[in-house]
């Protein structure tokens, strides 16, 4: 296929033009709509001894993993929050997947060879209501 000169120049002109073009297009958001919905968990293990928050992370996502397969993990977009006091922490996990989350929870038996126990105290589409009541002085 033959190309002269002036088609060349146009195409590369055309392809830089697109390019600039492209680089200065922004995403748009999501409405909110059709966003995932959220659910923030407060957890607690009891045990006789205190555990780390790295312990619990660890033992509630094989747990997920245990109960629901990989794939419902990732569906559930479970995330463990920083907030950690007394033996309590907060999990965010996708809305449609908050009874596999509890019942993954409830399978908890064992925590670094201790006999532990893990409940869900509390679930809310708020964050700070649950930081308020169950992680500062206030709430307590």
């Amino acid at each position: 296929r033959h190309i002269n000169q002036n088609s060349f120049l146009h195409e590369v002109k055309r392809r830089k033009t697109n390019k600039v073009f492209l680089n200065k297009m922004k995403l748009k958001h999501l409405l909110p709509s059709l966003r995932e919905k959220k659910r923030y968990i407060v957890y607690e293990i009891q045990t006789k001894t205190p555990i780390t928050h790295a312990e619990a992370k660890k033992e509630v996502s094989n747990k997920m993993k245990q109960f629901t397969g990989e794939l419902g993990l990732a569906q559930a977009g479970l995330m463990h929050l920083k907030d950690w006091k007394d033996n309590k922490g907060i999990i965010k996990v996708n809305a449609q997947h908050v009874d596999h989350t509890k019942a993954s929870l409830s399978l908890i038996k064992n925590i670094n060879e201790h006999k532990a126990v893990a409940k869900s105290i509390a679930v809310s589409g708020i964050i700070n209501k649950l930081r308020k009541k169950y992680f500062t002085k206030e709430g307590n």
